[in-house]
């Protein structure tokens, strides 16, 4: 895992935790606390969630998909209390994994596949995992190139 990967999540970490305990600590007040719940998370998701959104984008980890729907999500008020801003981190840093390839790549590619299940999409998977396996067979012997597998007696 990067150190890259590292920061976003702490940082989306951070923004569910404070929201969630301001918005705990908010509610006992009598009277207006759910009021002012809603409006200290709300300001506090669009400020801070706005601040990860431009670090994911600045570090081409910034999913296609389900980064909008995620951050639609996270600024609707009642819904906010819901880890959004982990699942944009994550689905960020699965498709950035998965920009690499190799091996992380190829899990990545499996966790992609998981999540949206079709025929089209297996086939895609396998073929890229059966080109793998070309790699380590042996070559044809060719009679212009020694052969340097030692022979029987």
């Amino acid at each position: 895992m990067k150190p890259l990967y590292i920061f976003p999540l702490l940082y989306a970490l951070f923004i569910t935790g404070i929201t969630d305990g301001v918005s705990a600590a908010l509610v006992f007040i009598p009277g207006v606390g759910i009021a002012l719940a809603l409006v200290f998370t709300c300001s506090i998701n669009i400020t801070m969630g706005s601040g990860l959104i431009l670090l994911l984008v600045k570090n081409g980890m910034y999913h296609p998909t389900w980064g909008p729907a995620g951050t639609i999500a996270a600024f609707i008020p009642g819904l906010d209390f819901l880890p959004f801003w982990l699942g944009i981190v994550i689905t960020g840093i699965v498709q950035d994994m998965k920009k690499e390839g190799g091996v992380l790549g190829t899990v990545a590619s499996v966790a992609t596949l998981a999540s949206s299940p079709s025929i089209k999409n297996a086939t895609s998977t396998m073929g890229k995992i059966n080109t793998m396996q070309h790699d380590i067979m042996p070559r044809p012997a060719n009679n212009n190139q020694p052969s340097y597998v030692q022979q029987a007696a």
